[in-house]
């Protein structure tokens, strides 16, 4: 199965690794379940411990990653004076 078939139309970025590790399926069930308005409330609903841990996990790193790599190149760019 190719990811970007399984994950087109999921609502929040926290829905691909969710869909990526339980099914989009699963993750549409689970989106029904109330109206998430924060991905935390979405995150902490997940009934399968593996997928919210794994979902924690990668939005933790997403945020690392955005932080390392985004104050990188923000300080590249302004020290070539950009």
């Amino acid at each position: 199965m190719r990811p970007g078939v399984v994950l087109a139309g999921c609502a929040f970025k926290q829905d691909v690794p969710a869909a990526y590790n339980a099914g989009k399926f699963r993750v549409d069930n689970w989106l029904t379940y109330a109206a998430f308005e924060e991905p935390a409330e979405f995150i902490e609903s997940i009934p399968f411990t593996e997928t919210c841990d794994y979902v924690q996990i990668v939005m933790r790193n997403a945020d690392v990653y955005r932080r390392l790599y985004g104050a990188k190149q923000t300080a590249v760019l302004s020290s070539n004076g950009h």
